[in-house]
């Protein structure tokens, strides 16, 4: 297979080691698809990728590199950065320990050294455990946390991706209570910038915007709460003023669909579940997490590290494929953009 030079080089992060993130990492790197469309660069540990290896039953070689620059990036052959760490290797598959959290932490690192040097054009992320972070005594117990924690300064928007469906989020990892206390004119509109931006940057020049109703019937005028009226109909109206095409309060049993069949070109949920839901819904392997704002795309996948079916070669790598395969896109959309 010939290979076009344009492909972009992607970082994959292994993950916890005690999850399924390794496994997945190998399951990945033998699908003809990725090379086709991306340079992938497996950061973690050697041992770590040769025990992923035996499990999956492939012998690929492994390419040790410094520079992805210096990568072969052919079916066959695993270009691989490694990492080193002073934290232990005594763990097991599916049990959750603090040092494969310092290891995971060390990789996603890594990987973001290598985007700030703009050596990677998107970092993809196997899953970690945040209560694994916070007991190994890290600040930053999430990816996103610890992205801010290495670039400061940078206002980053979220995305999810799946198929047809683009969905950015108001709210995320809060309680439903907090969620909707935290709902706010002044919010709202910081969101849906943030939202014309990020849709601008891949290449929509006036996107439509659709911003989801937080009540049933998107309140019926007041009849099932406050909100639509008090928050989200003033925040439409401020940007439309403002030239965000953007429509609302739509009901959220309906925006979903209603983007699907190209109604709209991206929805803002406003909480965690009223997005994630549709998304899974419809596509469970193929909803990617992605972050953009800062000087590479990143995705990652949309499960965490399965203790309960680590270590057993059962799990497929469909989800990891698609958030690799999905940054790259991005990465191509992003690049026409800025030409």
């Amino acid at each position: 297979m010939v290979y076009t030079d344009k492909r972009p080089f992607v970082s994959i992060t292994m993950g916890d080691p005690a999850g399924i993130g390794p496994e997945i990492c190998v399951g990945c790197l033998s699908n003809p698809e990725v090379y086709k469309n991306v340079r992938p660069v497996l950061i973690g540990d050697e041992e770590l990728l040769r025990r992923a290896m035996r499990l999956k039953g492939c012998d690929y070689k492994i390419n040790p590199i410094k520079d992805p620059r210096s990568g072969i990036y052919e079916v066959g052959t695993i270009d691989f950065l490694p990492v080193s760490c002073e934290a232990g290797r005594d763990f097991e598959y599916g049990q959750p320990s603090t040092d494969a959290a310092v290891w995971a932490y060390h990789f996603f690192e890594k990987s973001i050294e290598l985007g700030k040097q703009g050596l990677v054009d998107a970092i993809c992320t196997a899953p970690i455990n945040k209560e694994m972070m916070k007991k190994a005594g890290f600040a930053q117990t999430n990816h996103t946390s610890i992205l801010k924690y290495f670039i400061p300064g940078v206002l980053p928007t979220s995305m999810f991706h799946c198929r047809e469906l683009k969905v950015f989020h108001y709210t995320r990892h809060m309680s439903l209570r907090s969620a909707l206390d935290a709902i706010n004119v002044p919010g709202l509109v910081k969101s849906l910038h943030s939202v014309q931006e990020v849709m601008q940057s891949i290449g929509y020049e006036n996107p439509r915007i659709a911003l989801a109703a937080v009540n049933p019937h998107a309140s019926d005028n007041g009849l099932f709460g406050n909100e639509e009226q008090e928050f989200l109909k003033p925040a439409v109206e401020q940007c439309r003023k403002e030239g965000i095409n953007v429509t609302g309060p739509i009901p959220a049993d309906a925006v979903f669909y209603q983007q699907k069949k190209g109604l709209y070109d991206c929805v803002l949920s406003l909480y965690h579940d009223q997005a994630l839901i549709a998304c899974k819904t419809y596509d469970f392997e193929k909803t990617v997490s992605l972050t953009f704002g800062y000087p590479f795309v990143r995705s990652t996948v949309d499960h965490g590290t399965a203790y309960d079916i680590a270590g057993k070669n059962i799990v497929n790598s469909e989800n990891l494929d698609s958030a690799v395969l999905t940054a790259a896109y991005y990465c191509g959309k992003k690049s026409k953009n800025q030409e």
